[in-house]
């Protein structure tokens, strides 16, 4: 909720957000109380836990980005916080699934990506 105010007073000539905070304040009873508590937050750095169906809990430090040339996009990377199991099971996880390929290379670009590789580490 505080994020989507916090999106909702960067852009206060959109009436988009006008438009769905008044329809789900109408139809929500539990949108209508967090939003009468005006609470605004720019999400930032932080710790998020993430409860996988198959991994389990994962625990991770989080980053959030905002491009200066884009202020309605930001980027989340998540990094598995050290001391937890997360990057473990992330590793086994994507040891079992089947290898990605990457896809042909146009004309152009074969000799540059000849040495390029994909890699997770």
């Amino acid at each position: 909720m505080a994020d989507f105010r916090g999106s909702a007073a960067a852009y206060p000539d959109d009436a988009r957000f006008t438009s769905i905070a008044g329809e789900l304040y109408d139809r929500s009873p539990e949108f209508a109380k967090l939003w009468d508590q005006h609470d605004v937050r720019k999400e930032s750095n932080g710790t998020k836990a993430v409860l996988h169906p198959v991994l389990g809990e994962m625990t991770f430090d989080h980053l959030v980005l905002h491009p200066s040339s884009r202020h309605d996009l930001r980027v989340t990377v998540h990094l598995p916080r050290e001391g937890f199991e997360a990057r473990r099971r992330l590793e086994r996880l994507l040891e079992a699934r089947p290898a990605v390929t990457a896809p042909p290379a146009s004309r152009g670009a074969e000799s540059a990506a000849a040495g390029n590789s994909l890699r997770c580490s």
